[in-house]
């Protein structure tokens, strides 16, 4: 029964960590001594990369467990040259130092640019000025033009909250399709772990 809570926990609380991530775990593959390795660890170091993305960082010219991990990732991923350093991002590698820094730059911007069009998103737009103060003078001579405009002011404001209310329901229906898929793959794994178990 304690195995049985256990791994169903486990289960649990690995399905919450990938699904908060941008990315799934990125696997790097490095040699100590390697000299290409050494400048990929450099760049991570100088660029706070593992603050940025989620690397783990294997070394497997001295670790024999990581040695059996790195063939199986290159056997999955169709790798066959037998060289580091090899980053394996899910069902993708590259090999070789310029590459995979090219490869972290390229990930970065990408998040950059997803936070920039969400901070976008969520904005309002700001009424220059010269349109504040056109807005505040109301012609004298015509009522009805001054009616029209506010009624058009009011109607672009009532446009706006349509607007900020689709967005906030295509937010509330993508979260609960994500916690619905982590909850299955909590299941999987969970059924999965077990039928090993009773084994």
């Amino acid at each position: 029964m304690k195995k049985l809570f256990l791994s169903m926990l486990l289960s649990i609380v690995a399905s919450a960590l990938f699904f908060n991530t941008a990315f799934a775990e990125i696997m790097l593959f490095v040699g100590d001594g390697c000299s290409h390795c050494a400048t990929v660890e450099k760049y991570m170091v100088e660029n706070n990369i593992n603050q940025k993305l989620p690397v783990s960082v294997y070394e497997v010219w001295h670790n024999t467990s990581n040695q059996s991990l790195y063939m199986q990732k290159a056997q999955e991923v169709g790798y066959q040259g037998g060289g580091v350093p090899l980053l394996v991002d899910g069902g993708y590698y590259t090999v070789g130092s310029d590459t995979i820094i090219k490869y972290f730059q390229n990930l970065i911007d990408k998040q950059n640019a997803e936070a920039l069009k969400k901070l976008q998103a969520e904005a309002k737009p700001v009424t220059p000025l010269k349109e504040t103060i056109k807005a505040q003078v109301i012609p004298t001579t015509n009522t009805e033009n001054s009616v029209s405009a506010t009624e058009k002011s009011q109607t672009e404001t009532s446009q706006e909250d349509t607007a900020q209310q689709e967005t906030d329901s295509a937010k509330t229906e993508s979260t609960a399709f994500y916690i619905i898929i982590g909850f299955i793959g909590a299941v999987f794994i969970f059924v999965l772990y077990y039928s090993i178990v009773k084994r």
